[in-house]
């Protein structure tokens, strides 16, 4: 049995003996199409970066014979915007009408070029929704990770014992001042992200400068439970605590809500996170690390965090056959912290970042606490008085605003004038996402190629499909939105100017060009000759026509990274911050295309900003595939109880 299998992959052995291109014209790279495939009522558009010609055939990709062809293609042009996104000329192809289950590759007989082959299924998305959500596992800390299947991610020793008896990292900052707490139990949750570090809030405590997931995967994975809570049963993902009563989902959020519960302090307050000494000494695996650690000061953004994730997660499990009690501890937690700091808080911090103000988060709290309980008319009180939701821009930015709107719209008591006003702005933001689509279909603003790119882009993409959901879409149809949002989707698995798949380790689930590279410090870490041999780079059985995608990224391994990490993705800031390698930018170095700054590396300059993956991007990709992971829907079914 293929070592995959409990997970529920496919796994297409004629894939990965590179046998799928026998009889048929080369891969090389213009035809950009989601690698995974498609549901077979999907609009089905592919994007060449070479003309086409007058038709483009379907073949079947085990026989190669000829099932379909198209000739409905548009030239689109070349990417005119400033600063320009790709720089690319694009023709779209149309070949909506294929619908056959099967597995197949387009086919330009005037280019004489074949696409990667793909399938055609209700399934398809399942499998690396699946393996985003187990990627959650390898993250965990103080615990045995023995369950990857098959043996190979695994790390059979606890790591990072000494979080048991964990003091603190200094003595003491603002928003509190000097807060020791003595040596506290604080084992458990989550890694963060490429390090060991483990996060709830962040700030610029110590004089050390936090960012971090911020609630963000706990948010995802609740969320899209409690919008298709059949799509995850208690056997999903072969955990040590699967076959319970709790969906395999909840039992990784419960990993780090348990974690959080142990951060809040008697007096309310709650840590910012459990901090790393020297970030350049980490060992691969997280068992051999010893690298010093203590906890941070509770800050603003922690303790508004955790108020949101702990009210969040009480109504979930208040909804689930035996957890009552763990939804009243969950509940009790969050009304702690929200009665005797967070609703007492400023709107400003001078410890928050710019980009990141406090109020948002804030905000974010405040819905949850008074989605979870409608008496607790301070919460709504607050976020009626708020002006995030009527600024100036005109939009709520995706992220904790967003899910503010979110929540108020679907709560009961909410005030009618409030929630009319959050509709028309969220209203605003599905039509200026629509207004910044490029030719690529997954178009956003150019500031949201920082950072984090993909999780931002997976963010907007789910809020437009939540905007779907609630029917607050502006100028356009929830049915526009949603098949807008599996726009975005398809740029993941393929349909981007790269040609990437931007995920790790796909090839088990019949997607290839992936990522074989990917910065943390478990599978990345060069100094450790076993996870090198391992994990970093292609294995040496899995056959890709264009790999190395730079001749010098070149590393073959044994296994490679664990499947469904999502990295960072391309961003402008390689360049602002002084990376050199090219590509992502070109010979100067210059400035790259926004979304072609990216490459499948994690050595030399700069690889963290584009290639680190951590909890908050396998988190946001999980909700957003899931969306999408069963039979194409007829029609968005509008939320129960919804505001108007």
């Amino acid at each position: 049995m293929d070592r995959y299998s409990p997970w529920g992959f496919v796994v297409f052995a004629l894939l990965a003996s590179g046998g799928s291109w026998a009889g048929t014209s080369p891969v090389k790279g213009d035809i950009k199409t989601d690698h995974f495939g498609y549901r077979p009522g999907d609009t089905k558009i592919a994007c060449f970066t070479a003309d086409p010609g007058k038709q483009v055939e379907v073949r079947d990709a085990r026989t190669n014979t000829l099932v379909f062809s198209t000739g409905t293609i548009t030239d689109k042009g070349t990417d005119a915007s400033t600063p320009p996104m790709s720089g690319d000329h694009v023709w779209w192809v149309d070949f909506s009408g294929l619908t056959r289950p099967g597995t197949y590759r387009l086919h330009s007989p005037s280019l004489a070029e074949s696409s990667y082959d793909f399938r055609v299924s209700d399934s398809v998305y399942q499998g690396p929704m699946t393996a985003s959500l187990k990627c959650l596992y390898y993250q965990r800390c103080g615990t045995p990770k023995t369950k990857a299947s098959g043996g190979v991610w695994n790390d059979p020793i606890p790591c990072h014992l000494t979080d048991a008896a964990c003091t603190a990292f200094c003595s003491g900052a603002p928003p509190y001042g000097d807060m020791h707490y003595g040596t506290l139990d604080l084992s458990g949750g989550w890694h963060d992200a490429g390090d060991y570090e483990k996060k709830i809030g962040a700030g610029k405590a110590c004089g050390v400068e936090e960012t971090g997931d911020n609630g963000d995967a706990l948010w995802y994975l609740l969320t899209a439970y409690e919008l298709n809570p059949g799509l995850f049963p208690p056997h999903q993902l072969d955990l040590p605590e699967s076959g319970g009563n709790l969906p395999d989902l909840l039992n990784q959020a419960k990993w780090e809500l348990d974690w959080y519960l142990k951060m809040q302090r008697p007096d309310g307050h709650v840590l910012e996170g459990v901090h790393v000494a020297n970030l350049g000494t980490l060992a691969s695996p997280p068992s051999a690390d010893t690298t010093a650690r203590g906890y941070m000061p509770p800050c603003y953004e922690s303790e508004a965090v955790f108020v949101a994730a702990c009210a969040h997660a009480a109504r979930v499990f208040a909804s689930l056959p035996g957890s009552a009690a763990y939804a009243g501890t969950l509940k009790r937690a969050a009304l702690r912290t929200w009665n005797a700091w967070v609703l007492k808080s400023p709107d400003l911090d001078p410890q928050a970042y710019s980009w990141m103000p406090y109020k948002s988060f804030k905000l974010w709290a405040a819905s949850e606490v008074f989605r979870m309980d409608p008496s607790q008319g301070a919460a709504r009180d607050y976020i009626d008085h708020s002006t995030d939701w009527d600024s100036a821009q005109g939009q709520p930015p995706p992220g904790y605003v967003g899910w503010a709107y979110f929540n108020y719209l679907q709560s009961p008591g909410a005030t009618v004038s409030v929630t009319q006003a959050m509709g028309h702005a969220l209203g605003r933001f599905a039509d200026d996402l629509f207004a910044h689509d490029d030719l690529y279909r997954s178009g956003m603003v150019d500031w949201m190629y920082s950072w984090g790119s993909n999780q931002h882009k997976a963010d907007a993409a789910f809020e437009l499909y939540l905007a779907g959901r609630l029917g607050t879409t502006g100028s356009h149809t929830p049915a526009q939105c949603l098949s807008h949002a599996e726009d975005f989707l398809h740029y993941f698995h393929g349909l981007n100017p790269l040609n990437m798949v931007y995920l790790t380790n796909t090839e088990s689930m019949g997607a290839k060009h992936c990522l074989w590279h990917v910065f943390l410090v478990w599978f990345g870490s060069y100094s450790n000759p076993e996870c090198r041999s391992k994990f970093i780079g292609k294995p040496a059985s899995v056959a890709d026509p264009l790999y190395p995608y730079v001749p010098t990224d070149n590393e073959t391994s044994i296994d490679g990274p664990p499947p469904g990490y999502m990295p960072c993705g391309p961003t402008y800031q390689y360049f602002q911050l002084g990376g050199k390698d090219v590509p992502p930018n070109d010979p100067g170095p210059v400035q790259a295309p926004y979304a072609k700054a990216y490459r499948d590396y994690n050595q030399g300059s700069q690889p963290w900003i584009v290639n680190e993956a951590g909890i908050s991007t396998a988190a946001v990709y999980m909700a957003l595939a899931s969306v999408f992971s069963g039979p194409t829907p007829a029609g968005i079914a509008p939320i129960p109880g919804k505001k108007p």
